[in-house]
């Protein structure tokens, strides 16, 4: 049975994306297609446009058969973690496939600097360019270029640098899935304007969507037509998409009552980063004032507002290692069509992983904040304090604990 799976965000589901799962069928026709999907919060630290649970609706309009959810502590993460935590679900689920989008229309520059990566003596390799004073990135890029002529110019696109790093984790996690590489059109990934092309970028939508005068007629040729009544719908009950300036109260008052120790075993923290958050938090007057107070070019935007949601978590440095060495510890379903539920039954026997479509059995509403030496309560926990945290982003806060309360889309074909 031929198994494709995709690691994505779809926020929010737009043409790329239908066009990315069209392309998989046209070429594999495979017998399900499997989304791994972000929760409510996204790999550069943002909220998502909408639920988890419309997202997954909109992929499965879009093409997809399962849906399942990326646990918040691989889906908040660098491109790394992010990639290896999607490829090691999927593997658990079987996929014969991983399917990915990259601007490079080559797949071998990409293959070549995964398996470069992976050498036991990459730290021997990197020594001399760390040793010149050159950022690991830096050194990284320059030694690929000298030892395997691959232009830096490959690995400073962001779906590049993500389809390299899925095809290090397949290598090393699933290394019997194929690799399906799919050349993106449109615009590029960060691009935030809407352009004279039927793909325009995730950022580009969201900005679009985030304006006062958004109207869904700018948007309406870059988005499948099944996304139209629940942007409109959505935009209109909540006042709006999420904000996290809203997490500011919560932000500057956790600053100003832990002391700098907790701040400095949170994830995404380094080399004294906890000082610069703590002296921008004295003259910051908003969530977006600190974190242009505090980024730099070593450390991004997107990185600190990780760092950020972690830190109103409580991911630790340690945990997310033992995380990252256990993997992903169940399949949360967020969504399928017949098909989608069919291949689950097929695959449910050989699971090392119980799959989740109801939380109860694994623990209730008042225990998330009770120590558990579990480590799938730990990590399924993080998933549901997203929950409640996003419902908090809107002018209108939705109801809490909906992750107790939700059932998976069942999506008619």
């Amino acid at each position: 049975m031929k198994a494709v799976g995709i690691i994505a965000e779809y926020n929010p589901f737009h043409n790329g994306h239908a066009y990315q799962i069209a392309e998989v069928k046209r070429r594999e026709s495979p017998d399900v297609v499997i989304a791994a999907m972000s929760g409510h919060f996204t790999q550069r630290g943002e909220a998502s446009v909408f639920t988890k649970w419309q997202r997954a609706q909109l992929a499965l309009a879009g093409g997809a058969d399962l849906v399942v959810e990326l646990p918040f502590v691989f889906a908040v993460r660098s491109a790394e973690y992010f990639a290896r935590g999607g490829v090691r679900l999927l593997h658990e689920l079987g996929i014969t496939h991983l399917a990915f989008g990259a601007e490079s229309d080559d797949i071998e520059p990409l293959l070549t600097s995964a398996r470069a990566q992976l050498r036991p003596d990459l730290a021997e390799t990197l020594a001399p360019y760390l040793a010149k004073g050159l950022p690991y990135a830096a050194a990284l890029s320059t030694m690929l270029e000298e030892k395997y002529h691959i232009s830096p110019a490959v690995l400073a696109s962001p779906n590049n640098i993500l389809g390299a790093e899925y095809l290090k984790a397949i290598l090393r996690y699933a290394p019997t899935a194929e690799p399906i590489h799919i050349v993106r059109h449109g615009s590029t990934h960060h691009s935030t304007s809407l352009e004279h092309a039927v793909h325009a970028s995730s950022s580009a939508i969201r900005k679009n969507i985030a304006d006062d005068r958004f109207r869904m007629t700018e948007l309406a040729s870059y988005i499948p037509p099944a996304t139209h009544p629940y942007l409109t719908r959505f935009y209109e009950e909540n006042g709006g998409i999420p904000s996290l300036e809203r997490l500011s109260p919560f932000v500057f008052g956790l600053l100003a009552t832990t002391d700098k120790k907790r701040l400095s075993q949170t994830v995404g923290i380094s080399e004294g980063l906890e000082n610069k958050f703590l002296s921008a938090s004295h003259t910051a007057t908003s969530l977006e004032e600190l974190l242009d107070f505090v980024k730099t070019k070593r450390y991004p935007r997107t990185r600190l507002a990780r760092t950020v949601l972690h830190y109103l978590f409580g991911t630790t440095q340690e945990s997310v290692s033992h995380f990252d060495e256990i993997g992903p510890q169940y399949i949360r379903i967020l969504g399928m069509n017949e098909r989608g539920q069919d291949y689950l039954r097929t695959r449910k026997k050989t699971m090392s992983v119980p799959i989740i479509t109801k939380l109860t059995p694994f623990f209730n509403q008042y225990d998330l904040l009770s120590h558990s030496d579990d480590p799938l309560k730990q990590m399924l926990a993080f998933d549901v304090r997203s929950t409640n945290l996003y419902a908090r982003l809107f002018s209108s806060p939705l109801a809490q604990n909906q992750d107790f309360t939700t059932s998976p889309i069942r999506y008619l074909l």
